[in-house]
């Protein structure tokens, strides 16, 4: 049976085995100080040998006050990217997945004492920054509007990460311009309320974003791939909408990045968005239409038919899978099977499973 989904894809520097993709969710696993712990070992292991083509390490900050809370995951020291590269070395010798990193700025939504939803009073641990002075709700604490001399700063925080990340061997760098983080932050209207370059027009609020990225592709052009996760609308009336999307996306391509991951939502708790199977896809498609980089649809993705049908359709090049791989990390399996290419994916030397796993599930079909 043909299959699109486990067709392979010509990146910069590699080719990926088939077009789906561990999506990055954070653990909120990470030892106080930001480092990796057995945890992220386990969990990263057991998804790497899932069979995906690529997996994306969770959200991982640039700077201490750049975390949602005290469990992220940091890359801004020594010790932070020695752990990530023993990380990354053991993913590397059981699994030829391509291994991606997210590099993020949590903004007004950082500072939290405790993990997101896990219950208790919620103290402030650091100052939190933003574009504006705009909190996230009426209730949050206000953040301090950066200042050109911090933007600079935050600039190279940016640019020591992704060094230390390319040094600790993943093979692609993803960009986290979505959710509600800072540098969504500066692109939305919602959040940026700035009159000087930083401010005001689209041209302004991709600005620091941009330059971001653009010192990224700098680092990584010959030796890995540069991509980003954008938001395909902010589901409120004012804030960034699916053309404008569409205009980041062909500036992050002109740039030199190699894909966009569109996502939606986040830049505030409670906005317009109706969730529901594939409802992210036409933003995606979208994209891929207008600008023609390669393009992944994420969110309500849960079965091989859904994703199949993505890719054969054109809708993006790329599908990313979340909660289900927390689910079922097999989930690659079982979609391989329904195609038929169950013996095609790759898979660690310890056979066995797979094999009784392909006579129960596929022979029986």
């Amino acid at each position: 049976m043909d299959s699109k989904l486990f067709s392979e894809l010509q990146f910069r520097n590699h080719v990926v085995t088939n077009r789906i993709v561990v999506s990055p969710m954070c653990q909120y696993a990470a030892e106080p100080d930001g480092l990796v712990t057995d945890w992220h070992r386990a969990h990263y292991l057991q998804l790497a040998i899932s069979g995906a083509g690529m997996l994306v390490l969770e959200s991982t900050a640039v700077s201490e006050d750049g975390r949602i809370s005290t469990g992220d995951l940091g890359l801004y020291s020594e010790l932070q990217a020695k752990r990530m590269a023993d990380l990354v070395a053991l993913i590397k010798s059981w699994s030829d997945v391509k291994i991606g990193i997210q590099l993020s700025h949590a903004g007004r939504k950082g500072g939290n004492s405790n993990v997101p939803n896990s219950g208790g009073t919620q103290q402030l641990l650091w100052e939190l920054v933003s574009p504006s002075s705009v909190s996230l709700t009426k209730n949050s604490p206000v953040p301090r509007a950066l200042k050109y001399s911090d933007i600079t700063e935050l600039k190279n925080y940016f640019i020591v990460s992704s060094k230390f990340a390319l040094d600790a061997g993943f093979d692609f760098i993803e960009l986290h311009l979505a959710h509600g983080y800072l540098l969504h932050q500066f692109l939305s209207p919602i959040s940026n309320r700035r009159t000087d370059e930083y401010g005001g027009s689209f041209e302004n609020r991709v600005r620091f974003p941009l330059e971001v990225f653009e010192e990224i592709v700098k680092i990584w052009r010959s030796r890995g791939s540069v991509g980003a996760r954008i938001t395909g609308t902010d589901w409120i009336d004012g804030g960034i909408d699916p053309l404008e999307a569409a205009k980041l996306a062909e500036m992050i391509k002109l740039l030199g990045g190699d894909y966009v991951c569109v996502s939606s939502g986040g830049i505030i708790p409670i906005t317009n968005m109706l969730r529901a199977p594939l409802f992210q896809v036409p933003f995606a498609n979208l994209i891929k239409e207008k600008v023609g980089i390669c393009t992944r649809a994420v969110g309500y993705i849960t079965t091989y038919e859904q994703a199949e049908n993505i890719v054969a359709n054109n809708s993006a090049d790329l599908v990313a899978i979340g909660r289900e791989y927390l689910k079922n990390p097999r989930w690659t399996w079982e979609a391989s099977a329904r195609a038929g290419r169950m013996l095609d994916i790759p898979y660690p030397y310890q056979k066995t499973y797979r094999e009784m796993f392909y006579d129960k599930e596929c022979k029986a079909d």
